[in-house]
């Protein structure tokens, strides 16, 4: 099971508390970062959007009476959790969590999870305010609900159909009990593999009923195939199976139904007599099972109990779709619940203290650059990064961009290195260097920019190559050799390679 923090809707909240409007896309995009939940991704993304944040972490109970709402902070309650404090007085505590409703909550018990961390923010001027953002917001929640809105729209179709067929309105209750088991099982399947906290107001009364402990308990699940998976596929091959067969469908789904009602009998028995838990999302998939038996009890009078090659054919086939596609959509899950375990590690590489020990261990030079020779994002103070790029490099044209993304929040040291015999490239870089000399780093890195996109940069003719400039390139290209720096591009800090699981464009995460 995957917990969802969701503080995405966190963010969003506490940005709206303080007037800044921003879609709920925007603002995941802003968090999508190697940091993963962290109240430094969140204090990343308000940079983004120029609010000005700043964060404490402060003595637990003695600081709380004075601190002003709105602000971001941390719960520690079954997993640190983000929450947006939008009211407090003396007594009461009013919070937006990722649930994304409010929770009202005296003092004393809001500070015995209260973590110290803090987040305040400050829209300024330069706030970045989006236009549209309820169709923003609309066409989000569109995307994200994409695969519940398919299923309804399936759902609708078949239902539809049996309509247009002209059939009795028991069979179109029996149709929509097949429904609403489909529907149920989705939200069993969502709260067994994605979200633990889904409806947990429903799930979890009392200390009597606990979806999450029965749906993850042993007997929930046959060769490893949960409740979910063969309730879904129940129902799905039933509804699919009724409405293509639908004149010699009912001895086939009698004996289906037979087999289910038995299953719904040892659920009960399980939950009763021997896990002593109950589940309400259980309760009602045997309640979608007892209306299907019910429902075909009455189409008796109907439909006769005939069978035949061309039935069993048809439901061995929807049956083997069905299934493939549920091994499929298994696959996909897994998938993503490894990518999402793979990020969550990856993140703790971010730690400065981790890179730097990580650095060590990577090949290294004999000595950095100095600043005399090379070109640098400011004007004083070392810089411990050096990227060595090539004008006609193909790699060092696709890292550019994050190139002058991390020199706008670090000191970078740029050297161009060129390929022996190569005029063009050795041109391109004295222009580069004049043009840095003439109007600064950034003017320079957009001539480089130009050039990777276009090769071609239109104000070529405006800077004249001097004897200074072809000498501090020489100088580029000697220091390269003697370092035996040949391949580009190369990132260097602190005269260590650094290890290739840092990508440029994640850099600055772990030296800042």
């Amino acid at each position: 099971m995957t917990e969802v923090n969701n503080i995405d809707i966190v963010l969003y909240h506490y940005l709206r508390a303080l007037s800044v409007k921003v879609s709920r896309g925007t603002v995941r995009r802003l968090l999508n970062t190697p940091l993963g939940d962290s109240i430094r991704s969140i204090s990343d993304a308000l940079d983004v959007l120029h609010v000005k944040n700043e964060v404490y972490q402060l003595p637990p109970h003695d600081y709380f009476p004075q601190l002003e709402a709105p602000f971001i902070t941390i719960l520690k309650v079954d997993r640190n959790q983000f929450c947006v404090v939008t009211k407090k007085d003396d007594f009461i505590v009013e919070f937006l969590n990722g649930d994304g409703k409010k929770h009202h909550t005296s003092v004393d018990k809001f500070l015995q999870h209260w973590a110290g961390t803090v987040l305040f923010g400050e829209a300024t001027e330069k706030t970045s305010n989006e236009h549209f953002c309820v169709i923003k917001n609309i066409l989000f929640n569109l995307l994200r609900y994409k695969f519940i809105i398919a299923i309804l729209f399936i759902l609708i179709l078949g239902i539809q159909t049996a309509f247009f067929q002209n059939q009795v309105p028991v069979f179109i209750i029996y149709l929509c009990t097949l429904s609403f088991g489909i529907l149920v099982s989705i939200a069993i399947l969502y709260k067994e593999q994605i979200n633990g906290q889904f409806m947990e107001q429903f799930c979890h009364i009392g200390k009597v009923v606990n979806c999450n402990e029965v749906l993850h308990s042993k007997g929930s699940s046959i060769a490893d195939v949960g409740l979910g998976e063969l309730s879904l596929l129940y129902f799905v091959v039933l509804f699919w199976f009724s409405l293509t067969r639908w004149n010699d469908f009912y001895g086939i789904s009698i004996i289906c139904c037979v087999i289910a009602v038995v299953s719904t009998l040892y659920s009960i028995i399980y939950q009763i007599f021997i896990l002593q838990k109950g589940c309400m999302l259980c309760m009602l998939v045997n309640l979608a099972v007892w209306g299907n038996a019910i429902t075909l009890y009455v189409l008796r009078n109907y439909f006769d109990i005939v069978f035949s090659f061309y039935s069993f054919f048809a439901f061995a086939t929807i049956g083997c779709i069905c299934l493939i596609l549920g091994i499929q959509l298994r696959t996909i899950q897994n998938k993503e619940k490894e990518r999402i375990s793979i990020k969550k590690h990856f993140s703790g590489l971010f730690n400065p203290e981790i890179f730097q020990k990580l650095l060590t261990l990577n090949p290294q030079i004999k000595e950095m650059a100095g600043l005399d020779i090379t070109l640098h994002s400011k004007n004083t103070g070392d810089s411990g990064v050096m990227i060595v790029t090539n004008p006609n490099c193909k790699n060092c044209a696709r890292i550019h961009r994050h190139v002058k993304e991390i020199a706008s929040k670090i000191p970078v040291s740029l050297v161009l290195l060129t390929f022996p015999n190569d005029k063009q490239g050795e041109e391109v870089a004295q222009i580069i260097i004049t043009a840095y000399y003439t109007d600064g780093w950034n003017k320079a890195m957009q001539l480089l920019g130009e050039w990777y996109e276009t090769k071609h940069i239109k104000e070529a003719d405006n800077y004249s190559i001097t004897t200074k400039v072809q000498d501090l390139w020489i100088k580029q290209q000697v220091y390269c050799r003697e370092q035996k720096i040949n391949q580009t591009p190369s990132v260097i800090v602190n005269k260590h390679y650094i290890p290739e699981i840092y990508p440029l464009s994640d850099l600055r995460y772990a030296l800042t």
